[in-house]
């Protein structure tokens, strides 16, 4: 068998090395004849390149067809992640649109609210945010976020855009509930503002669908109250404090009696939007708690002074003359608090005298009670750092008791020592008054300054 040809039954194989050795002539024979001419390689090339061309042009355009459909998939990636981003911005900026759109409400309620403050400035005000309410479209009853531990308490007023929404009715440690003057229990004393008539102002639901809420029981027999007018709540209410604004009268009926008028109110806040309310940390007996205070400590006042007259002063007494510090006490409340006090400073504290020592029971009462009205005159000129116009109404007082007194007790029963009266009597007490009143006006005019503030914070001017 030969060395280069090995048969294995029907099969044969070249080693390698021929192979080899038969290709690299091969490649070295077509170096030569093709090196300086083109005898074979433009038969080669032409039928080459009949043959690949084709399929190189197909390749090409399928190549191109994937690098041009790579080059969407990246643009279409690229696009992609850019919408994203652009879904991500356009999320923050509604989000952001929104936040501006609830802090300019915010803003707005929250102006309003103090405008409302600015209008009621005298009464001392909380502020609270609502946090639920009952089934419905309005707000005829919800519950704050405020509570006892606040200082809220049952019946305090609430107050929201331009007026009344209405009262505390229940208080836990860290909230409370209020019921609107729209609720259909609610009852409210109002009163017409430009004419002082009294109405009840009832709450409805079904009447507020149509943006309205019943009035009744007003007489007004002068036929004054018209459509727009005030109504605001009635200083006879036991629940609300004086002057706050419910509404506009809408719509006035006569009704069937022929004695009384109902109608409409148009509510000044609109419970169908509500976020923040203004409490009012008086309660309506507060502001009548001043006034028994004022009253109390008057009765003090008058109490103190009749015992340090007629006790401490006996014995630090002038040739048997003592101040007369109930006529300190009247002309300086007189002059201070106008006519209506000084009278009855004045009155209670005669009346005191007489009951004691007089022997005519009411004398003093009525000089004393004519010099607390006649300094209440000069109420207008008052002027707390001024003392010399006090004096010179004390000194002019006190004379003016001693000549009444005199004039009733001693002329009347034909005893004529005037001179006498007035210069060991009379002139002795106006000096020791007057030097008493050094020390005691400005005490009085103390008391009167605290009894005011108290006054100014639990009740409200209403112009």
């Amino acid at each position: 068998m030969s060395p280069i040809v090995k048969k294995k039954g029907e099969k044969f194989t070249l080693p390698g090395k021929y192979l080899l050795f038969i290709l690299t002539l091969l490649c070295t024979g077509l170096i030569v004849i093709t090196f300086n001419t083109n005898f074979l390689s433009a038969p080669i090339s032409a039928i080459g390149g009949s043959l690949i061309a084709p399929l190189q042009d197909g390749i090409s355009k399928a190549g191109s067809w994937l690098s041009n459909r790579s080059e969407e998939l990246v643009q279409i990636r690229s696009l992609l992640e850019e919408n994203e981003k652009l879904r991500q911005e356009i999320d923050d900026l509604t989000m952001e649109n929104i936040r501006l759109q609830q802090d300019r409400y915010e803003l707005t309620n929250l102006r309003e609210l103090y405008d409302l403050d600015a209008q009621y400035d005298e009464y001392d005000k909380i502020g609270a945010r609502i946090i639920a309410k009952d089934s419905g479209n309005w707000f005829h009853s919800f519950v704050i976020n405020k509570g006892s531990e606040d200082g809220l308490k049952i019946d305090m007023n609430v107050m929201a855009g331009s007026g009344l929404v209405g009262r505390i009715v229940d208080v836990g440690p860290y909230w409370s509930k209020v019921m609107s003057v729209i609720d259909d229990n609610a009852k409210t004393s109002g009163m017409v503002l430009s004419t002082a008539d009294q109405l009840i102002v009832s709450g409805d639901l079904e009447l507020y669908a149509e943006g309205v809420i019943r009035f009744e029981k007003l007489i007004d027999n002068a036929d004054r109250v018209v459509e727009g007018d005030k109504i605001v709540t009635s200083n006879i209410s036991d629940k609300y404090l004086p002057g706050i604004l419910i509404g506009y009268i809408s719509s006035i009926n006569v009704d069937s009696n022929n004695l009384t008028k109902s109608g409409m109110i148009i509510p000044a806040v609109d419970f169908e939007h509500l976020e923040e309310v203004l409490i009012v940390t008086q309660l309506k007996q507060q502001v009548g708690d001043s006034y028994v205070k004022r009253f109390i400590v008057s009765i003090l006042l008058i109490v103190i002074c009749f015992l340090l007259q007629t006790t401490v002063f006996k014995g630090l007494a002038f040739g048997g003359i003592v101040p007369n510090l109930l006529i300190v006490l009247t002309a300086s409340f007189g002059f201070m608090r106008g006519e209506s006090t000084g009278l009855l400073i004045g009155f209670f504290s005669g009346l005191l005298a007489d009951i004691f020592f007089g022997n005519v029971l009411g004398l003093n009462a009525m000089i004393y009670m004519y010099i607390g009205y006649t300094n209440g005159k000069f109420n207008r000129l008052f002027f707390p750092d001024d003392i010399k116009l006090p004096l010179l109404l004390i000194f002019l007082s006190d004379l003016a008791y001693g000549l009444l007194y005199y004039i009733t007790l001693f002329l009347m029963r034909s005893r004529f020592q005037i001179d006498f009266y007035f210069l060991h009597i009379i002139l002795p007490e106006i000096v020791y008054t007057l030097l008493m009143t050094l020390l005691l006006y400005p005490l009085i005019l103390w008391i009167n300054k605290k009894l005011e503030d108290s006054e100014q914070r639990s009740a409200k001017k209403f112009v």
